[in-house]
């Protein structure tokens, strides 16, 4: 294998140099911004239900189903295991999603809790808390709109509460030294077994070649 490297140095030279360039270039990209937030599906408050934070009934969750089905519609978008999870995370840069907190796992999916999760990722900070202004602002409007249509009188609207009250907006840039590290890693492996293919490639044709 030594030899085989040795007689395709110039294989490995190319993928030195390519592997160099971006260490340098791609730790250097800019972090993002992001946000999360839960819009929390609450119960009128009646006689018979008077804190609106009591355990909810099935039919909540389904009209927070309602909600999440109306404002995504047939768009699809990454569903996380987990909550907590974010766009970020996941290597996104620039987007949203709105989706029902899924109480079950990565290999079965269960929703408990009228919640939905904004989730909001930008290279501007300005731009994410827009973003989130606005999402919570349509999810509100389709709730409302959702019950006039059934002809459910104000006193007895499903309300919405964000939490937290004032989005909090985070910054991101990833681990630099870990992110050179990984590609300097790659590099070497990639550029190590193309040189050897390229060896192997010349080896039968040379082999072709003598019968």
């Amino acid at each position: 294998m030594v030899r085989a490297l040795v007689r395709r140095w110039y294989v490995l030279a190319v993928f030195a140099l390519l592997t160099v360039v971006a260490a340098v270039i791609v730790p250097r990209s800019d972090g993002v911004y992001w946000s999360q937030v839960n819009v929390v599906f609450l119960a009128p408050i009646t006689p018979l239900n008077p804190n609106s934070l009591t355990p909810t009934p099935a039919a909540l969750v389904n009209f927070t189903a309602v909600v999440e089905r109306t404002y995504n519609g047939s768009k699809a978008h990454d569903q996380f295991a987990s909550p907590a999870a974010t766009l970020y995370g996941a290597g996104i840069r620039e987007g949203s999603t709105v989706s029902l907190v899924n109480g079950g796992g990565q290999w079965s999916r269960a929703y408990y809790d009228p919640v939905l999760v904004v989730d909001v990722v930008d290279s501007s900070e300005s731009v994410v808390r827009a973003e989130v202004a606005r999402i919570v602002a349509k999810i509100e409007g389709i709730a409302r709109e959702r019950q006039t249509e059934s002809g459910v009188s104000e006193t007895n609207f499903i309300t919405t509460l964000q939490s937290p009250g004032a989005a909090a907006v985070g910054y991101t840039e990833g681990n630099r030294p870990r992110a050179m590290l990984g590609i300097m890693a790659l590099g070497a492996i990639v550029g190590t077994s193309v040189a050897l293919l390229v060896d192997i490639g010349f080896g039968l044709l040379r082999r072709r070649a003598a019968k």
